[in-house]
Order: structure tokens, then C-alpha cells, then sequence
């Protein structure tokens, strides 16, 4: 399992994957023990590659899935939608990342 972070000094930065990251992942269609395994990937991807959550596209699955961590709520997705969108959250991204960068 390998995290994608920077595509040059992986040597990721060829046509043929710069065409896999263009490409749009469709909605999955798996079953249970498809599902049970993907969370484990993902789950073994955090712990890994420590952060609040991991998508599948991150790991090289072409699966629309996230797991998801903050404190103990766990959360683990197939399909998501964004429903809605909140003001308030996008401004504390954005100052967490500032002060991240800073």
C-alpha cells in the first residue's frame, strides 16, 4: 500500500497516470465481504498514514469509499454524496490551514 503525496519524487508523473487521476471513479457497486475487506484497507491505510480520514483513491483503489476517524466516531463511506455545505466549516478549514502552513 503506498499513499500518493508527491507524484514526482514517486516517478508518478507519467501520461499514463496523470490519465488514471483524470479519470472519474463511478459509483461503486460492491458486496458485503467486498465492503468488510475495503474498510480494512482503508482502515490499515490510517493507521498508516496518520490524518483524520482516507479515501480509496489515495491507496490506488478505484473505489468511491472514505474512512474516517475523529476521536472515537469511525466512519466508513461508499458512495458519498455532499448534500449540503456549511459556511462555518469551510472558514475553520481554511484557518487551520493557514496556521498549519504557517
Amino acid at each position: 500500500m503506498k499513499l500518493i503525496v508527491d507524484k514526482g519524487s514517486n516517478g508518478l508523473t507519467t501520461k499514463e497516470f496523470t490519465e488514471y487521476l483524470k479519470t472519474p471513479v463511478l459509483k461503486s457497486e460492491i458486496t458485503q465481504q467486498e465492503a468488510d475487506e475495503l474498510r480494512k484497507q482503508l482502515e490499515q491505510g490510517l493507521t498508516d498514514y496518520p490524518g483524520l480520514g482516507i479515501s480509496a483513491t489515495q491507496l490506488g483503489i478505484k473505489k468511491r469509499a472514505c474512512y474516517i476517524k475523529f476521536g472515537e466516531e469511525e466512519l466508513f463511506l461508499v458512495n458519498p454524496m455532499i448534500k449540503e455545505k456549511s459556511k462555518d466549516i469551510a472558514e475553520d478549514i481554511e484557518y487551520a490551514w493557514w496556521h498549519a502552513i504557517k
